[in-house]
Order: structure tokens, then C-alpha cells, then sequence
């Protein structure tokens, strides 16, 4: 798994088409703990609102980032996702920045304890 999920850098090995430019991939000095957790968390968001981070354009576009603060606001799982990962999601500049990354996605496929959780990451 740590292979996998290391070697993707900023793509996600699950969903080849996510790739996120200028985004910082899960490094090897970074605590897998944390991830893990981060990972665990996004179980609890609905695969139906997972699918935004699929349809983010590469060069981190202003809309883009409208979008998915409307997203965070509207809905209760996600703000519960950026508690538990310990950032706040009435920040407006946080909320982008600390958004899901690719490997995120990758360890929800691993972890999930629901594989139906695991597998929707792929649906659309």
C-alpha cells in the first residue's frame, strides 16, 4: 500500500485521471498516521459529493475553488471532514488549500471498512 500510494506523487494510482497540478503529494517523510485518519475521515462524505474533487481542473482555477466552498457549506459531512482533520471550514482560503489530495482517495480504497465507501471513489 505505501508503495502505491507513494509513488503516485500528485496522481492518484485508484483514479488515474485525478492529478492535481501544483498539489503536494503524501511525501515519505510525512506521518502516515495522520493520513490515515485524514483517509478514515472522507468515509463519512458521501461518494456523490467526493465526486467534485474529480472534476477539478490543473491549474487550481478560481471557479473551481467557489465551487467547492459552496460545496463545504452546504453540506455537514464535509465541514465534519475538515474538523476532524483539524482545519477550519469557514476559512475560505483553508478550505481549498486543505482540500482532499489524491492519496486521500487512494488509502479510502484500502481502508474503508464499507467496501461500497472504496469503490464509489471511482464513480462518477
Amino acid at each position: 500500500i505505501d508503495f502505491a500510494v507513494l509513488t503516485a506523487g500528485d496522481a492518484s494510482r485508484i483514479e488515474p485521471s485525478l492529478r492535481r497540478g501544483g498539489r503536494e503529494p503524501l511525501g515519505f517523510g510525512e506521518p502516515w498516521v495522520r493520513a490515515i485518519r485524514e483517509a478514515a475521515a472522507l468515509a463519512r462524505v458521501p461518494s456523490s459529493q467526493r465526486s467534485l474533487l474529480f472534476d477539478e481542473p490543473a491549474d487550481d482555477c478560481h471557479e473551481f475553488g467557489n465551487q467547492w466552498r459552496y460545496q463545504v457549506a452546504r453540506h455537514a459531512e464535509w465541514q465534519a471532514w475538515y474538523d476532524a482533520i483539524g482545519r477550519d471550514w469557514r476559512d475560505a482560503k483553508a478550505v481549498v488549500r486543505d482540500r482532499p489530495r489524491a492519496h486521500h482517495l487512494d488509502l479510502l480504497h484500502f481502508l474503508a471498512p464499507d467496501p461500497r465507501a472504496a469503490a464509489s471513489t471511482t464513480a462518477r
